[in-house]
């Protein structure tokens, strides 16, 4: 014999026109579906009654995952006017909500020219929470879910309350 396949290649080769489908099924679910039932979070945000027209939804995906965050406009930096605490979730995969990387989190996040500042009474509203590292004023994993369990929707129930929690915690803090 020429060459010899490992047994786990006979097996690809053996079923390739299964794993054909296979692959376009997890591309379609993570680069589609998934995406569409991210979508649904900021539906489900601004069906809540403290929602207003004063407040923010941003998507931002980038190689360390998706994120998916709102802010208040009182929560602007004069100096640039650009959000300086957004509350979000960060690590939005269906691998990370699998279980087969870190917990999706969610957070209360800083930034900008008065961050310090910012920070410092953050921090003191929320009593000085040990989650606080970094940029991040606090920050909430959650927790890993089944497949049948993301199929009913929980983890963006279980966000939604998380957002509704951490928002009604700072939702009267405003940047002089």
């Amino acid at each position: 014999m020429f060459y010899q396949y490992s047994e786990e290649s006979i097996f690809l080769l053996g079923n390739w026109q299964k794993i054909q489908l296979l692959r376009r099924g997890i591309n379609n679910l993570e680069n589609y579906e998934f995406t569409v039932y991210l979508e649904s979070l900021e539906k489900l945000l601004k069906e809540k009654s403290w929602w207003d027209q004063q407040m923010e939804f941003v998507i931002f995906d980038n190689n360390y995952g998706r994120q998916r965050y709102f802010s208040l406009d009182k929560w602007r930096d004069k100096a640039d006017n650009q959000f300086s605490i957004w509350i979000g979730v960060e690590k939005l995969t269906l691998n990370n909500l699998l279980g087969f990387d870190d917990s999706p989190f969610c957070y209360i996040w800083v930034r900008g020219s008065q961050k310090e500042i910012i920070k410092s009474k953050l921090l003191k509203l929320l009593e000085n929470p040990s989650s606080a590292t970094g940029d991040y004023i606090l920050k909430s994993n959650i927790h890993h879910y089944n497949a049948s369990e993301i199929i009913k929707g929980e983890p963006i129930n279980e966000i939604v309350k998380k957002f509704e929690e951490l928002f009604f915690k700072i939702k009267d803090f405003s940047i002089e």
